[in-house]
């Protein structure tokens, strides 16, 4: 086992001294616990040695034969050489295990980081130790102390093969209660020659069950005290019933237990064991009254068959039982963790702030994409992947405590609160105002980012959902706007406000599962007045109506709803209310020639919803020509093949398609190239600027140019004024929509308008 440079910097003079001690001391407990004059029940060198060897190299071994050379000279005066023998079994045993053992680990194939992060399962690693230790390393042991002793002639009663036996024995049972207890209680360091599945002393105290378990360690301690006592006071006859309790004993430990635990338990629980048979003074005389027929006194056996027998099923079952509690850990982080990034999830970021030092203030920091629902439309499906590694890696570079990813285009971070770190935030949200990346078809797409930072005080911990919904509420009041970000205090106003917020979410939410919708509805105009006709264009804007009977407008309820994934929900509702409208009213439907209705991108990415419009067409026999559903440009869909799918299927079935807020994305026009659409509602925020902003009417032309190209609708909305409207109708739109058009106002009401103005030419 060669020596790592780790390993050559540990040898120290204070090192070899207390293993030398260890060994002798070790040494002499093993005689004091011997029944006999020259026979131990447990040689207990043998797990130090062992340990020590796999875990600092070995370079031990000089140390500890040189102290069983030591010790053999002071116990055996008449034979002084057989402390030398005694260490010449064990470096022979040892080193033939400890290569035996390296053997059997490399034949599992596990990477390096791996290894030293979570150490090798516990099972394999005993199971292979068994063999290396009991089945080589012991074998081997025995041979050579055997030969001295029968050369030395310590137990002229037993033959050569019964004292090679009893050597294997004791050989072995050293090596199973002493070097993993040795093992476990020196921990497994990142440096280490040979890789120990025991978590180091820092690791080993924070993961431990709860400190010491008295229930199932006292049990097993009760259980070899009575065995003693009974020995003690010459009721042997009692002890195999005891013996039969101590197993399922150890085993109840070992399940409840870590492995510095357990193997503790089970070394002082066999020692005790020992001890009851060295005070038992009936069960071995004198070595020159041992017979051919009490070669092996019955008590003896039983002993430590019972301590050999319950130590392996112990260890195995404590070894299963840490592997499960591995693999469940392993589970745990993993669903702490965001599979497409790495950082960590909305769950992870909660273990953390629960875990997270209580007495000094922190710094959560929410970065929001400002593009961040139409990421997935903007870059790509191929791309999208690799874009939210590209956010990851930039966000890491910032030295925060923790990252996190919540959702879509948004991240968290946690800062030490310190004038350090602020500078670390501000030269982070400096690195967004120009980070971009390349979509599908090779272009820049810029994604910038706001950034919002809430100083969390020391004391309790809030929730992650308060926090989320804060820095959630500080992104809308700030209304993403790229400024330097300033530090918000997280106060019991600002909580109570959040929290007033939330409850009010909540209420919207519960309105909408409620269906409390009301529909509204504004004209939509033909630019050219020869392009009219008595049939009239509109657009459905719904309202919701809360438990007071005041109606909320779409700004107020749609993000709610987006936000909440009731998105799909709503859509459906609301065409089921229209579609119902319709059928209540023929004469309505024959007065149209349009009518649109918003999608969400959760209702074009719903596999669902294609089925579900053709059947409630079918049940209310309307014509699916007079419907146009409108998507909108500026919202998210991730799915976009199976969105672009859909979008075939309504035309196929009669629907018109429209791309609102054209103009908006920085993917506009790959969006044309995405869907075919049969109209393109330009937005607003071009159309109001007209006039006066010479850059948004060469837009507004440039769509016109390509609209015609490819023989698509254009309507300019936002068309508040007589004069708006004649300009977008120069500039060549073909149809307008706006307060100079009409108001939203109750879809009855449009109609009860129109009947009035019809009967009113009649009349004339």
């Amino acid at each position: 086992m060669p020596m790592t440079p780790a390993s050559k910097r540990e040898v120290s003079v204070s090192r070899v001294v207390w293993m030398m001690a260890a060994v002798f001391l070790a040494a002499m407990l093993s005689r004091v616990l011997s029944p006999g004059q020259s026979l131990s029940l447990v040689w207990a060198p043998a797990g130090l040695i062992f340990a020590f060897a796999w875990k600092y190299g070995r370079w031990t071994l000089v140390p500890c034969c040189l102290a069983l050379v030591i010790w053999g000279a002071m116990a055996n005066p008449a034979v002084p050489w057989i402390g030398a023998v005694a260490a010449f079994a064990e470096i022979a045993c040892t080193l033939s295990a400890v290569a035996m053992f390296r053997l059997l680990l490399s034949r599992r194939t596990v990477a390096p980081d791996q290894a030293s992060t979570y150490g090798l399962p516990n099972l394999y690693w005993l199971t292979r130790f068994y063999v290396a230790t009991l089945a080589v390393g012991a074998t081997l042991a025995a041979c050579i102390g055997a030969a001295g002793f029968v050369i030395a002639r310590l137990h002229p009663a037993l033959n050569a093969l019964e004292i090679w036996v009893a050597y294997w024995i004791i050989q072995s049972l050293g090596v199973l209660l002493f070097a993993p207890l040795t093992l476990a209680w020196l921990g497994a360091g990142l440096h280490d020659a040979n890789p120990v599945p025991f978590p180091s002393r820092p690791e080993r105290r924070a993961t431990r069950e709860g400190g010491l378990d008295f229930i199932s360690v006292g049990l097993v301690i009760t259980l070899t005290a009575i065995v003693l006592v009974l020995r003690a006071t010459g009721h042997a006859e009692f002890v195999g019933a005891t013996l039969l309790a101590y197993i399922p004993a150890t085993a109840f430990c070992a399940m409840r237990r870590d492995a510095l635990s357990t193997y503790a338990t089970l070394t002082l629980s066999g020692l005790l064991l020992c001890t009851a048979l060295s005070i038992d003074s009936g069960v071995l005389a004198s070595d020159e009254t041992l017979t051919a027929t009490a070669r092996v006194p019955v008590r003896v056996f039983e002993t430590i068959t019972v301590v050999f027998v319950s130590t392996l099923f112990a260890q195995l079952l404590q070894a299963v039982s840490r592997d499960r509690a591995d693999a469940m850990q392993r589970l745990r982080e993993q669903s702490s963790l965001d599979l497409a990034t790495g950082l960590a999830n909305e769950f992870g970021f909660e273990q953390w702030i629960y875990r997270s030092d209580a007495s000094r203030s922190w710094l959560v920091v929410g970065v929001s994409m400002l593009v961040r629902g139409r990421i997935g439309a903007l870059v790509g499906p191929l791309q999208l992947m690799t874009m939210r590694q590209l956010i990851a890696d930039r966000i890491r570079m910032f030295g925060s405590e923790l990252v996190a990813r919540a959702d879509n285009g948004r991240y968290l971070l946690v800062f030490k609160d310190e004038p350090a770190s602020l500078l670390q935030i501000a030269a982070l949200s400096r690195s967004f105002e120009s980070f971009s990346v390349r979509n599908a078809e090779g272009r820049e797409v810029m994604l910038p980012a706001a950034t919002q930072i809430l100083r969390v005080p020391p004391g309790p911990r809030p929730g992650t959902v308060l926090l989320l919904s804060t820095l959630a509420s500080l992104q809308q009041q700030e209304q993403f706007a790229m400024i330097e970000p300033i530090v918000h205090e997280l106060t019991p106003e600002l909580q109570s406000n959040i929290q007033d917020i939330a409850r009010r979410k909540d209420q919207i939410r519960s309105w909408i599962a409620a269906n409390q919708i009301e529909l509204y509805a504004q004209l939509i105009e033909a630019s050219r007045t020869e392009d009219r006709s008595a049939q009239i264009d509109m657009e459905v804007l719904c309202r919701l109506r809360d438990d007071k009977g005041a109606l909320l407008p779409p700004a107020e309820f749609f993000d709610i709803a987006n936000q909440s994934g009731m998105s799909a929900q709503l859509d459906r509702q609301i065409i089921t209310a229209v579609f119902e409208w319709f059928k209540r009213y023929p004469d309505a439907m024959v007065a149209t020639r349009k009518c649109a209705i918003n999608l969400a991108a959760a209702s074009l990415s719903d596999p669902g919803f294609l089925p579900f419009v053709r059947a409630a067409l079918t049940e209310y026999s309307l014509p699916a020509a007079r419907f146009c559903f409108e998507i909108t440009e500026s919202s998210a869909i991730d799915d976009v093949e199976r969105s672009r799918e859909n979008v075939q299927h309504l035309r196929a079935a009669g629907f018109r398609v429209s791309l609102d807020d054209f103009g908006t994305g920085f993917a506009t026009y790959s969006y044309l190239k995405r869907y075919e659409v049969d109209e393109i509602k330009i937005d607003g925020t071009f159309v109001t600027a007209l006039g006066s902003n010479s850059i948004d009417t060469e837009i507004v032309e440039s769509i016109v140019r390509v609209a015609r190209r490819l023989k698509v609708t254009t309507v300019a909305e936002f068309v508040a004024t007589p004069e708006l409207r004649d300009h977008v109708k120069r500039l060549g739109v073909d149809y307008v929509q706006g307060y100079a058009i009409g108001i939203p106002q109750p879809i009855a009401q449009i109609y009860a308008v129109l009947r009035e103005a019809q009967q009113r030419q009649t009349s004339a």
